[in-house]
């Protein structure tokens, strides 16, 4: 499959959720830990995509397209940093002729709280 990599220029972190506890009440929180680091193309919707976007509700939804690897697959407990925004893992979308690429839908969290978030 040919891509050209100079199109993967932004780096995210993707992070998974671990439990934790604040120092000072002892209570369980929840921590984001860096999963790993990827340099990712940044598709947003154009065109038919926003149409149905619009139509879902999902006017924040941005895809990332980086190199395949197994381990990201966990779309329940990892989440998508960039810019100093967070962004829920919707789907991942692997090639799964070549291996090579994913496509990673997330949709952005507006209300997320950033106190707890680690690996910047």
């Amino acid at each position: 499959m040919a891509h050209n990599p100079g199109r993967r220029r932004h780096k995210i972190h993707i992070q998974h959720s671990v439990p934790g506890r604040n120092p000072e009440t002892m209570k369980p929180i929840q921590e984001w830990v860096t999963h790993r680091m990827a340099w990712a193309e940044i598709l947003q919707p154009k065109g038919n995509w926003i149409i149905q976007a619009a139509a879902q509700g999902q006017q924040n939804t941005v895809f990332f397209r980086i190199r395949h690897k197994e381990t990201t697959d966990k779309t329940g407990t990892m989440r998508v940093l960039f810019a100093g925004k967070t962004y829920r893992i919707k789907s991942i979308m692997p090639d799964l002729q070549y291996k090579e690429l994913m496509v990673i839908e997330c949709v952005g969290w507006d209300h997320e709280d950033r106190s707890t978030s680690g690996g910047n």
